[in-house]
């Protein structure tokens, strides 16, 4: 898509996610359009590691946990605004993921994912065993809601706003991303890391680059959680979280940034329709997981460009009929 339809398409949608979010009067369905927000901001980090670079990564919701974790700290030990906690969040898992990369992504496939995996138990470990409020409470409570200086975003549609934006911006970096040099090497190095060091592509260098900036974004993920929530826990760095966004961006499309949030709405509103099955709910959710991976194997993205592409030419000589008879 050239640039100029691009930002066409970013300006057209921001006023409207801003007028339906604001104006959206359930609570029931802000709460679930802010959890797909959260989780599509740490979902496109994972696109960037795995759908991208194919690092098989199992230690993102580490980073989330600690972007959780820096955020809540600094707002409820340090006193600290809660941009000051925005900005730890996106930086120091960035700055823990570069020595990590440099350690693990000379590794691949089975032995990168048992890598990342330890990763993502050590980081588990280390947070239960925080304890931020009263004695034998682990985690932070007591999170005060997002505000950017004098601006607060208290309420529910205010806040699901603010995440909104903050995805849509995630989304826009990193479609402009991919449509650069940066994001051609990156299609080189998915496609052969051979063939893309042979053409002189530093594909180590990318692969930490990526590693760290797809943890920067699982971080204020992190952080915009906790301050939605006022709560962070262990439960924000569990390997089910990791899995979770790993299936997110599978299911939506592994090739396309855009497979991030695609994925993450899809998950969890089938999680949300096979609850009421109660204890059968597992099972309705593996068997609707599967059916989307037999039928859709390159994703939903992969599956709607499949049916853009065979339904264009009708359209086109319907057109054209139509053009003629005139």
């Amino acid at each position: 898509m050239p640039v100029n339809l691009r930002l066409a398409g970013w300006f057209t949608g921001v006023p409207v996610v801003v007028l339906i979010l604001s104006t959206l009067s359930s609570a029931y369905a802000l709460s679930l359009l802010t959890t797909i927000g959260i989780n599509t901001i740490a979902a496109i980090g994972m696109s960037l590691i795995f759908g991208q670079t194919r690092q098989l990564n199992l230690g993102q919701a580490a980073f989330f946990g600690l972007g959780g974790y820096a955020a809540g700290f600094l707002a409820v030990k340090a006193n600290l605004p809660p941009l000051a906690g925005l900005a730890a969040a996106t930086a120091v898992p960035a700055l823990i993921a570069l020595p990590i990369g440099w350690a693990v992504l000379r590794l691949s496939g089975f032995y990168l994912a048992m890598a990342t995996l330890a990763l993502n138990s050590i980081m588990f470990t280390l947070f239960s065993q925080y304890e931020g409020g009263p004695p034998g409470v682990t985690g932070i409570p007591g999170i005060p809601p997002i505000s950017l200086g004098p601006i607060g975003f208290y309420t529910a549609n205010a806040s699901a706003t603010f995440i909104w934006l903050v995805a849509l911006a995630a989304l826009a970096f990193s479609d402009n991303l991919l449509n650069s040099k940066v994001g051609r090497a990156l299609r080189a190095i998915r496609e052969s890391e051979v063939a893309a060091m042979v053409t002189g592509i530093p594909v180590v260098r990318y692969k930490m680059i990526i590693f760290a900036l797809g943890a920067s974004l699982s971080g204020l993920a992190g952080a915009l959680s906790a301050h939605y929530n006022g709560f962070i826990g262990a439960d924000s760095a569990s390997l089910q979280l990791s899995i979770f966004l790993l299936v997110a961006v599978v299911v939506g499309g592994r090739d396309s940034i855009w497979g991030a949030p695609i994925g993450v709405a899809s998950l969890i509103l089938i999680v949300e329709g096979v609850s009421a099955y109660g204890r059968y709910d597992i099972l309705a959710y593996g068997v609707l997981l599967t059916m989307v991976l037999i039928l859709a194997p390159q994703g939903l993205t992969g599956l709607f460009a499949e049916l853009y592409q065979k339904m264009a030419p009708t359209a086109r000589k319907t057109h054209a009929q139509v053009a003629d008879r005139h």
